[in-house]
């Protein structure tokens, strides 16, 4: 199959899994997910990484992912390859995560958006705990062009988002110092996101 084209079943025999199928495919910009499930029931999600494939910065990432765990931020487990590793060999390089289930927040709920704020903020609390070295990559052009012209973002997510909900992404933008954001040292350092997003996160709080 196309899927089976792509590594992702090469990826599979790495783990300990029995007849393990794919039950559904999430594909993205920078990488492909997998929802993998076994004859037992157990229900893995594979990330192949596709644009970023240097193992150091997936390792990184895999740390503060970790970090965050113990931190008290729910995180999806990693689950370790039949040899103890957290990345798969060869190219490209895939990781895999215990599936956790769930709903999407419900954002007409003020509850649930005042629970997703706190936590937002606890999970940068959480970063600036963090005590290990960046593996710095490019600027992501998406990101970037929020900060540049927020203006024309939200304008190209006229067509599919709900008048309130762009109003109030333009409330949170206005109350952000961009000029003080662009001052901060060159990304990406979690410290600069984390300042940043706190002050979405306080916005949305009031």
């Amino acid at each position: 199959s196309e899927l089976a084209g792509m590594g992702f079943m090469d990826a599979l025999r790495h783990y300990e899994l029995d007849q393990p199928r794919i039950a559904s495919w999430f594909p993205g910009e920078r990488n492909d997910n997998v929802l993998i499930e076994d004859s037992t029931g157990r229900r893995l999600v594979v990330r192949r990484f596709r644009r970023n494939r240097d193992r150091a910065r997936i390792a990184f990432q895999l740390d503060v992912q970790e970090h965050l765990s113990r931190a008290g931020v729910p995180t999806a487990a990693i689950v370790a390859t039949r040899d103890h590793r957290r990345t798969t060999p060869g190219e490209p390089p895939c990781v895999a995560f215990e599936y956790v289930d769930g709903a999407h927040y419900d954002c007409t709920s003020l509850a649930q958006l005042k629970a997703a704020a706190r936590m937002l903020a606890h999970l940068h609390d959480a970063l600036d705990t963090l005590r290990i070295d960046d593996v710095p990559i490019e600027m992501n052009p998406h990101v970037e062009r929020w900060g540049q012209q927020p203006g024309r973002e939200i304008e190209a997510l006229a067509p599919a988002v709900r008048r309130h909900d762009l109003a109030l992404l333009e409330r949170a933008l206005a109350q952000l110092d961009r000029d003080a954001c662009a001052r901060l040292p060159a990304p990406p350092l979690p410290g600069r996101g984390a300042r940043c997003c706190r002050a979405a996160a306080k916005v949305a709080l009031t």
